[in-house]
């Protein structure tokens, strides 16, 4: 992990986490601190015998632009982010993202550290991101606690406060159980966000086996400092997820009247 702007919180583990009491902030646990089978499960070395599965690649960022997608064989696909290239297809280049490989591959499901998460909130559902360096993550917040995880490569992440997001432009898109924002950024300090929110944020990169802790709400933006592959563990109580569902079906009416809206076809597996 490296600090480039701003402070974080740091701990040992998710029980050091827990009985901190502070759940409301931003917080890492470093890769020396803690570790877990499935961060071994991960490396591009085991991923390259996955095969037999079609997954959906997207072109461009749906945060921000309109993607196309094209279903590629697995296999193909890790192939080429773990010899550092990117992936192209009839000239146009995609990468995997909110990949439920839990789904395809149930053997991979992280039991060990899904184990833990659930004793902070009972629901946890995990995704999979592989991306080639340079991939981007637009700006938004997750409604859900997140715990991202960073099993190969490095990414740049930016962290922002639910406080100050109140003062930012929220973009028409919506994604499932994520509040988008309407800043359209490739850089640190990129000016098509304006500068008052980039002195608010923190910015940190982090590295093979660190675990990031982002709670509901704080707005991030991610970008691949390498090829990468993360793992994130979203949670929350039944409570919450009663409440994200009724927002979602109100957003389904806003895409029925034209609204941007993505249907999230890899839909996590609660675990």
């Amino acid at each position: 992990m490296l600090i480039e702007r701003g402070d974080i919180a740091q701990y040992r583990s998710i029980q050091d986490l827990k009985s901190s009491g502070n759940l409301r902030k931003p917080g890492i646990i470093s890769a020396s601190e803690e570790s877990y089978k499935f961060f071994d499960d991960f490396k591009f070395e085991r991923l390259s015998s996955l095969h037999g599965k079609d997954v959906r690649m997207e072109q461009n960022n749906f945060l921000h632009t309109n993607p196309t997608f094209s279903m590629v064989p697995i296999e193909e696909y890790i192939s080429a982010i773990s010899k550092g290239e990117t992936f192209e297809k009839d000239g146009r280049e995609y990468y995997l993202s909110v990949y439920n490989i839990f789904k395809d591959f149930p053997h991979l499901v992280p039991d060990d550290m899904v184990q833990d998460v659930r004793k902070l909130k009972g629901l946890v559902e995990p995704l999979c991101w592989i991306g080639p360096k340079g991939t981007v993550t637009g700006l938004h917040a997750d409604w859900p606690d997140n715990f991202l995880c960073q099993i190969q490569g490095r990414k740049r992440v930016m962290l922002i406060a639910p406080e100050t997001a109140r003062e930012m432009k929220r973009s028409d898109r919506f994604d499932p159980e994520t509040t988008v924002y309407d800043y359209d950024i490739d850089t640190v300090d990129d000016p098509r966000m304006p500068k008052q929110f980039w002195d608010a944020a923190t910015i940190l990169v982090i590295e093979e086996g660190d675990i990031l802790y982002i709670p509901q709400n704080w707005v991030h933006w991610v970008a691949g400092l390498s090829p990468t592959v993360s793992i994130n563990l979203f949670f929350q109580t039944p409570i919450e997820r009663m409440r994200f569902r009724a927002i979602e079906v109100l957003q389904r009416l806003s895409s029925a009247l034209g609204v941007a809206y993505r249907e999230n076809t890899h839909k996590a597996k609660q675990v």
